[in-house]
């Protein structure tokens, strides 16, 4: 599964990054990925902070 990557991620302002997370925990929620590494991997999220906006 190709995504984004990190690097894109970096150097995003605060508010480009959150749009990223809250991406990634849409995904994740819709069961259009199956983990949250998965997940953080597509956006270019770390996983912590997909498990922190994510499902509890």
């Amino acid at each position: 599964m190709g995504g984004i990557g990190r690097w894109w991620a970096q150097g995003r302002s605060p508010a480009a990054q959150e749009v990223l997370r809250l991406r990634a925990v849409a995904a994740l929620e819709s069961g259009r990925v199956g983990s949250y590494r998965q997940a953080a991997a597509l956006f270019g999220v770390s996983q912590r902070s997909v498990g922190t906006y994510g499902p509890g």
